[in-house]
This record gives structure tokens, sequence and C-alpha cells, in this order.
């Protein structure tokens, strides 16, 4: 049985955008995915242009219509990658390609930000660009009108609104007014925060017709892809951990209490629902690492890549992968770390050095998880979500090497199933975010850690 009205769940992620239509308890109606590339260039830029984010929703969109489900959908909301900015002009029209969160060419400005008091954190990492523009582009800095987050540019698109969506808590921001005056930065550039799951307006009547549907429907405001993931999880309360895996790969743990201002290695701020913490660490390159040896090995698909890798024995006969590809975040914050195989032979096939890549991910993702459990944090529910958790195989080796039971949701991309709660809250299906998770959110299966 399903449930109307229908929810167009978004969220652009950093190599690809998804989209699931669901009903209003959270059942998963239909779904669609669209890839775009990555501009690199060198060991510092990453960017992308982010006409492909609306070539890539227009092939899914299409594709939904044609399904036939569209038509009954009555809120859209959109989640995605951040860090990552977006130059517009009051247009809407693009200025250059987005500067990506896996960009590290602001170093210089990074210094810049921790001699005023704003230390290297992913919240100021948008600032530091800003700030790199400013000097090296000064052009492209003066037409911006407003400096936009992938979501807030899909919003756009959708309603001629610019806004800027999220939690307006400083520690949830990725800039204000003030950093904006600091910084000698034009404020009027810095939009104010529309807070999440407030609606932002309909959408325009002529994309209403091109998707076959009647009725208003209203866009509401979203945010950064982790909080979907920690919704989609119904990672709400103290002793749920939440395991987010896609091109890089996030743990969250929400705590009765915050960790001392000396540690650093792992991130610390109160959690956007009152009384708890978010306690949260993140490795850089899981699934981008996973990516690249796909593609080094001519594999087809990720379906092959696991049951390659599962012929290695554990602990790939001895081989040890760092999978520090573009630098590494939590716990070392060094965005130079490189990758390395230590203890490769001659003797090492194919399946060891896949097998490697993902035990790699998974120590990364331990080093983390231990400096949580150093600090007394209980953890009672370890879920996983993302496009890494639809494997068993991987979601068995994290149960395995972590020591704990790994919760595998109904809906594995949790991103989506947040941002359909996001989207029924702001149309007043539900009072407020918890209670969207409690009635949404369903466990599929957990999987035991197997004897040494």
């Amino acid at each position: 049985m399903v449930n109307k009205p229908y929810i167009l769940a978004i969220d652009i992620g950093t190599t690809k955008i998804k989209l699931a239509i669901f009903d209003s308890i959270g059942n998963l109606l239909d779904y669609t995915f669209s890839e775009y590339p990555l501009d690199i260039k060198g060991d510092e830029i990453v960017e992308q242009n982010p006409l492909n984010w609306i070539d890539g929703f227009e092939k899914c969109i299409n594709r939904l219509r044609e399904r036939g489900k569209l038509r009954y959908v009555r809120s859209i909301s959109v989640i995605g990658q951040a860090p990552t900015v977006v130059f517009v002009e009051k247009s809407g029209k693009v200025l250059r390609n987005a500067i990506l969160w896996l960009d590290k060419r602001a170093q210089r400005e990074k210094d810049h930000l921790a001699r005023l008091g704003l230390p290297f954190d992913p919240r100021y990492q948008s600032l530091a660009h800003i700030l790199w523009i400013a000097s090296h582009e000064q052009e492209i800095y003066d037409k911006t009108s407003y400096f936009l987050q992938p979501y807030d540019f899909l919003n756009l698109y959708f309603t001629g609104i610019p806004t800027s969506s999220g939690i307006p808590h400083r520690d949830y921001m990725p800039w204000s007014k003030d950093d904006a005056k600091l910084l000698g930065l034009s404020p009027d550039k810095f939009l104010d925060i529309t807070p999440m799951g407030t609606p932002i307006g309909t959408l325009k009547f002529n994309l209403r017709q091109e998707w076959g549907i009647e009725d208003d429907v209203i866009v509401v405001s979203g945010g950064i892809d982790f909080i979907g993931a920690l919704l989609g999880t119904a990672t709400l309360k103290p002793g749920i951990l939440c395991d987010r895996g896609g091109g890089s790969e996030g743990i969250t743990v929400c705590a009765e209490k915050g960790l001392p201002s000396s540690e650093k290695r792992i991130s610390s701020v109160r959690f956007f629902l009152p009384n708890a913490w978010k306690i949260s660490g993140i490795t850089n390159t899981s699934g981008k690492a996973i990516d690249w040896a796909k593609e080094l090995f001519e594999i087809r698909s990720y379906q092959e890549l696991f049951k390659i890798a599962k012929k290695s024995p554990s602990g790939s006969r001895n081989l040890v992968f760092l999978p520090y590809l573009l630098g590494e975040r939590s716990p070392h914050w060094d965005p130079f770390a490189k990758g390395v195989f230590f203890g490769l032979t001659l003797f090492h096939k194919k399946e060891d050095i896949l097998r490697s890549v993902l035990e790699g991910i998974v120590y990364s993702i331990r080093e983390i998880y231990e400096i949580i459990l150093s600090h007394g944090i209980e953890v009672k529910h370890f879920r996983t979500t993302g496009g890494l958790s639809k494997s068993d195989f991987f979601n068995q080796l994290k149960a395995d090497m972590l020591g704990i039971p790994v919760e595998v949701p109904y809906i594995s991309d949790g991103e989506l199933l947040g941002a359909a709660m996001i989207a029924g809250m702001g149309i007043g299906l539900y009072k407020d975010l918890k209670e969207a998770s409690s009635n949404m959110y369903r466990p599929r299966r957990i999987l035991y850690p197997n004897p040494l």
C-alpha cells in the first residue's frame, strides 16, 4: 500500500545526482541516477560544471516522468555535497566551474583564516575558496551576486528564488555575513540561511508542465548530505552511529556530551536537535578509492569488484593499503597525504590488491571509531548508509574489523530518505524531523562480527 502525496527527494553527489520518489511513510516508489565527471587539474584543483548537474537532473526527471509516478509529487527537497561553492549572477547564470570540497588550492587562505580565529575546519573551506577567487579571479568575484551550495543552485533552478539552505547555527553554516565582514568580503553576496524544512516557494509553472504535474509543488529547503544521512538512519539520539559511505566516508555518533577542546582529530559540535552532540570524522576517499581501483583494473561493476576481492583471504595476504588518494581529513588533516600499498610482492594478485583497498578504507574508519570510543562515548547501534552499504560483503568487513554489529537500513540511500523526511515536514505531513524519522526509517538486516 502506498500513501499519497508523493515526495521527490534529490541528492547532488560528488559524482552523480540521484532522484527518488517516496510516499508519505517512506516506501521507495521509484529511483534513478545520472553520473557526471570531475574536472581535476594537478594535485590541487577539483572543479565541476554546475550545468552538468542540471543535465543529469533532466535525464533523471524524464525517466521518472515516463514511468508515471512523478505526476503525484507535491513536495521536493534537495540535499547534496558541500562545502562546494557555486558562483552565479543575479539572473542565475553560472560564472565559472564550482570549486568542490575536494579542492586543495586555497592553503594560504586557510592559513589566513586561522590567524583571524577561524581555524581549519570543513565549515570554513568555502570561505577559503571564495578568498582565493577574490585574489586570483577578481572579475569573477565582482560579477558574482550570490555564493551558493549545489543544493541552493538546484533550488534556484526550480523556483527562481536565491536561497542558502541549511541549519542556522554557527556549527553548521558554511559562512555568515559576519565572517564576510571579518574577511573584507561583500556581505550582500552571502544569503541568510533558510532553515531546513522551510518552504522556499513553488515549482516554476513551465517545469511543472514539462514534468506532467497539474497541482502546485512545494520546494522545501534542504541542506548538506550528511544531515540527510543522519535523518535517513534515524541517528537522532545518543548511542546511535551513522556510517555514511559515498565518494568519501564519514561516521557520526549522536552523544550526550561533547569532546574536550584539546581534541582536534575529530569534530565535536552541538547536534542540530536539542540536548545532544554530534561527534564525527571523515575519511577523504573511500568510494573514490574503490572507483579508482575499478577503473584501474577495468572492472565493469561494483558487484564484480566485490566478488573478485572476496577471493582474497582476510588481511589481503599481508598487503596494506593507505587510502589517501586525495589527501586525508580525520584524524590526520593532511591535504597532501599520499596513498600507499605496503608489502606488495610478486605473489600478490588482483584480488589481494582489491581487498586491501577495501580493508584500508575500513581501517581508516576504525581509526576514527577508536578515537570516539576512547572518549567514553557509547555506541549501541552502528547503522550504515550510502552506495557502499548495498554490498553485504563490505558491510561484513566492517562488522568483522570494527567488532560491532552493522545494521543495514531498508532504504540504502539514507541521504535520499532524509531529504524525503525534510520535504514531508515542509508540507505538514510530520510536525518535526524526529516524527518523520520515526515513521519513515526501517532496518533491513543486521550483520554480526564473525568470530576470530
